[in-house]
């Protein structure tokens, strides 16, 4: 009897250090998370073209913003943005050095007139994101057009190509999210029998937008294939990043998916101009806002006229929502409002790409990226 009583007690013991010790590894690489992100922020420039088509020695007129990819606001991390434009063969043509006031900042470039009709790029960064190059950073194709060139316009194939990352794991573990129901998200864990038995049926889910963490859970496997519910109002708009660490806490499998915004968090503008004008004619142009806008709220915009029917590329707002993370994005991304893009056509991109940002093997290890590159 005295045995059976040690025993029972030993049991009762060693259960809630066990699982104490499983919540210790999710809040360590939770810490790990957080530490990465506040010593390697992301800087994220977005630059605004009076229009997206020139001629050979026009002016180009622009205005460049500089944000904090975890706040999605202004920053004034750095001073100086470096503007450049390419030409099909990626020589520079333009260089500029565009300074910042409070996140924000505009000029213009003139086009040489020498310039033949093309495919050009549009390169903006700031030093620090010179750290974490080719990938972080602003890029926009602009076609120019040479007065004495009939020649058909073309895309050369090593300026648009990109090497793409496929993210997969060896593990035995898949992770599936399905976004179905409107008030929760659906989270399949699928493993083999081999994974559970190494792992003690333990797991770990980790879910972050942009650097900031939306869900953390000890996930316990009981099939094949566990399934999880995760409520919409914990998950922040954008691309959510899906992690499973194993029972040791190692990356193990990843996947995202994207949540859109709710409209009724965003600033609407009306813009009141005449629908014609002449040529240099003075116009006058009104704007009206959202009833809920305080008084002494700002804004900074950037407008242009441009002629009826041309192409524009997407807002601030779009472009914010992938940045410079996930390299560069399928044209279509860069030519359409989001809310006119379909969810299976943003979620069929994002099974081909990985961040180059949120790399947890290294966020995991002692290693961290030289910061060779400071800000400016």
């Amino acid at each position: 009897m005295k045995y059976i009583i040690v025993t029972i007690l030993i049991i009762i013991l060693n259960s809630p250090v066990k699982c104490q010790d499983e919540y210790v590894i999710l809040e360590r690489i939770s810490q790990k998370f957080k530490s990465y992100c506040e010593s390697y922020p992301r800087e994220e420039v977005y630059v605004e073209t009076d229009r997206d088509f020139y001629i050979a020695g026009e002016e180009l007129w622009f205005s460049s913003w500089l944000f904090d990819r975890q706040t999605e606001s202004l920053s004034a991390g750095s001073k100086i943005i470096y503007f450049e434009i390419l030409n099909p063969v990626n020589r520079p043509i333009v260089q500029k050095r565009i300074g910042l006031e409070k996140g924000t900042g505009s000029g213009q470039a003139v086009l040489p007139d020498t310039l033949s009709s093309g495919i050009y790029t549009l390169r903006a960064y700031t030093n620090w994101m010179k750290n974490f190059m080719p990938h972080n950073c602003f890029t926009k194709r602009l076609t120019i057009y040479s007065v004495s060139d009939n020649r058909n316009i073309f895309v050369p194939e090593e300026s648009i190509k990109e090497d793409i990352n496929h993210t997969k794991s060896d593990h035995g573990i898949c992770i599936r999210v399905s976004s179905h129901n409107k008030d929760y998200m659906e989270v399949s864990v699928i493993v083999n029998d081999d994974y559970r038995k190494k792992n003690n049926n333990i797991s770990y889910l980790f879910i972050q937008t942009h650097g900031l963490i939306n869900y953390k859970s000890l996930v316990t496997l009981k099939d094949d294939t566990t399934r999880m519910e995760i409520p919409v109002s914990a998950i922040i708009p954008g691309i959510n990043q899906f992690t499973i660490f194993d029972s040791a806490g190692t990356s193990a499998g990843e996947t995202y998916s994207y949540t859109r915004r709710i409209n009724s968090d965003l600033l609407h503008i009306n813009i009141i101009a005449p629908d014609s004008c002449q040529s240099r004619e003075q116009l006058s142009i009104g704007l009206e806002v959202d009833e809920n806008v305080s008084p002494g709220d700002t804004a900074l915009m950037s407008i242009s006229v441009v002629p009826t029917g041309t192409k524009l590329s997407a807002g601030i707002k779009d472009y914010l929502v992938f940045g410079s993370e996930f390299g560069q994005l399928p044209e279509v991304f860069m030519e359409k409002n989001l809310d006119n893009i379909p969810d299976s056509t943003i979620n069929d991109f994002l099974l081909t790409v990985r961040s180059n940002w949120i790399d947890w093997d290294l966020i995991l290890s002692d290693q961290k990226p030289v910061k060779k590159y400071q800000k400016e």
